[in-house]
C-alpha cells in the first residue's frame, strides 16, 4: 500500500503570541492520519496551502525548507 506525507500548519490547534501556528507532517497510509511535529512555526500569511509548503517571501524560507525536508527524509527512512 501506499502512504502520503505531507507538511501542514495546524490552525485549529490555535496561534501564539505572535500569530504563528506550528508546522506538523500529516501521514496518511490505509486511511489513517497521523500528525508528527516539526517543532517549528510559521505565521499563516507565508504558508502557501496550495502546494503545503511555505512562500518565498518567509524572510528565512531557505533555512525552514531544508528544514523540513531534512525531516521528511528522517521519517521515510522510518517508514
Amino acid at each position: 500500500m501506499s502512504y502520503s506525507l505531507r507538511c501542514k500548519i495546524r490552525r485549529e490547534i490555535g496561534q501564539d503570541k505572535n500569530g504563528e501556528c506550528p508546522i506538523h507532517l500529516q501521514y496518511i497510509y490505509a486511511r489513517e492520519r497521523i500528525f508528527l511535529t516539526t517543532q517549528q512555526k510559521i505565521n499563516p500569511i507565508y504558508w502557501d496551502s496550495d502546494v503545503d509548503r511555505p512562500k518565498r517571501s518567509y524572510p528565512a524560507f531557505k533555512e525552514l525548507i531544508r528544514t523540513l525536508n531534512a525531516k521528511v527524509e528522517q521519517i521515510e527512512l522510518i517508514i
